[in-house]
């Protein structure tokens, strides 16, 4: 039986000695194991302080409905956050923090029928990853050059705009040509433990929280069962053990510490590619290169395979024509794929006014959005029903502000929106005397996604406009 030591927590100024000091407003006396004594100085002590703690629960963006396994909702644990955050800490520092299985849900990809895995954590969990995430990337962030002007994926202060903005503005500078370089499975197909044992774990103070990262990178999901069945229902060819092995490998796709350790194992392209003087964009395992001629691409191609396949064992797709491979070279005008879900319309003749818009398949991903919320409402009641219509259209506006507008591209989605309110209006009983116009959603509150867009554009362009010095 483990030896029981008293272990007082006292207030920081104090005078007194102690076997173990923690900085709390609290006084209290608890009896722990010998082995369980963590000190002031190691990082597992320092992620289950309560103020980091709390900073980790406010940089997790999350919508207040969203749940792990256990069904606790980011709402619920708002709730009660004081007494979790103490449950959390106290755990932490006893190394009796245990993670749950993951909530494994399927979105669709960029392009074509397939499905993307997601790992989804309970609330508790997102937590804890964040917290060593912080502390990660202040540890990391000594010896990697994260923020290195090519990368902008899960970065403080950068996002898809200013990824897609630098591409925009390097085929301005006469970087006519592209090579996309697509990396097959990449998140399932990371080396951990090169990851971990050489880029990782060398560069942190201690080890105290190796353990948990460890575990945190090998969860299996727990709705497996669900998954099957539902799928089943759908008579929807989607094979959940080969999305989800149960043998986990790689780093999971929407996992807390995934985008951080993604761009840890990528860091090697970073600085190859500068070293080289390419003109790359990264946004997390989306590689886009800028280059001035198609002998310059064809380089790039080599050097991104070089460092990716040979060094970091990953696989690349094969290059060919635009359309016919997930890898590409091609002249910027003639290259119609999507970069980063944006569209490219390129212009040869002024390069300067290149104009940006969401996807096709993007359009079409919210137009069936829209029609399964016809079929099948996720709400029980009108109300909440149409909320979760102008969260959908402002959800937009805030990934789509930046790029241009046409009638065209939004014409059908509008439709498909207003198609939506009437019949969700219907089910509940609510038949207007005429057909719904945009006007008629204005008076509800609702907007189309015209309407979002051009809202939020345009108080974007005001506050630049306002903060530019005259």
């Amino acid at each position: 039986m483990s030896q029981l030591l008293p272990v007082t927590w006292q207030h920081k100024h104090t005078t007194q000695p102690a076997r173990f000091l923690y900085t709390s407003k609290y006084n209290a006396q608890h009896w722990v194991p010998r082995e369980a004594l963590v000190y002031m100085s190691n990082l597992l002590n320092e992620i289950s302080k309560r103020r980091n703690l709390e900073r980790a629960w406010h940089k997790i963006k999350r919508h207040a409905d969203s749940s792990g396994v256990d069904d606790v909702t980011v709402g619920a644990f708002g709730k009660r956050l004081h007494t979790e955050i103490i449950r959390i800490g106290s755990l932490l520092r006893s190394r009796r923090y245990t993670f749950n299985k993951l909530r494994g849900h399927t979105v669709p990809k960029k392009s074509g029928p397939k499905r993307r895995p997601i790992r989804v954590s309970t609330v508790s969990d997102a937590v804890v990853m964040k917290a060593i995430e912080l502390e990660l990337n202040t540890q990391l962030g000594k010896h990697y050059k994260l923020d290195n002007g090519v990368s902008f994926g899960f970065l403080e202060g950068k996002q898809v705009k200013d990824a897609v903005e630098r591409i925009r503005q390097l085929y301005a500078e006469g970087n006519g040509w592209v090579y996309v370089a697509d990396i097959q499975d990449f998140f399932e197909t990371v080396d951990t433990p090169s990851l971990l044992e050489d880029m990782v774990f060398p560069y942190l103070s201690d080890s105290s929280v190796n353990d948990l990262i460890e575990r945190a990178l090998t969860l299996d999901i727990g709705n497996r069962e669900e998954l099957r069945k539902r799928y089943q229902r759908q008579s929807n060819e989607v094979n959940i053990d080969k999305l989800f092995p149960p043998d986990v490998t790689g780093i999971p796709q929407g996992g807390t510490l995934s985008p951080l350790l993604a761009n840890v194992y990528l860091n090697r392209l970073d600085l190859r590619m500068i070293k080289e003087g390419f003109a790359m964009v990264r946004y997390a395992d989306d590689v886009t290169v800028m280059c001035k001629t198609e002998e310059e691409a064809r380089r790039a191609d080599r050097v991104v395979r070089k460092v990716l396949e040979k060094e970091l064992l990953l696989t690349v797709h094969k290059t060919g024509e635009p359309g016919s491979s997930k890898s590409a070279i091609a002249p910027f005008e003639k290259f119609h794929e999507p970069i980063l879900g944006i569209s490219f319309r390129a212009n040869k003749n002024a390069p300067e006014k290149t104009q940006i818009y969401p996807s096709l398949e993007v359009f079409q991903r919210h137009i069936k959005a829209l029609q399964d919320f016809c079929r099948t409402p996720p709400h029980p009641d009108l109300l909440r029903n149409l909320q979760y219509l102008q969260a959908k259209t402002r959800g937009w506006a805030a990934s789509y502000y930046f790029t241009d507008y046409s009638p065209k591209y939004y014409r059908p989605v509008d439709g498909s929106m207003l198609a939506a309110v009437r019949s969700i209006m219907a089910r509940y009983g609510f038949y207007p005397k005429e057909e719904l116009a945009e006007k008629d959603l204005a008076k509800m509150g609702i907007s189309t996604y015209s309407q979002s867009f051009q809202s939020l554009k345009d108080k974007k362009k005001k506050k630049l406009t306002a903060s530019t010095p005259s």
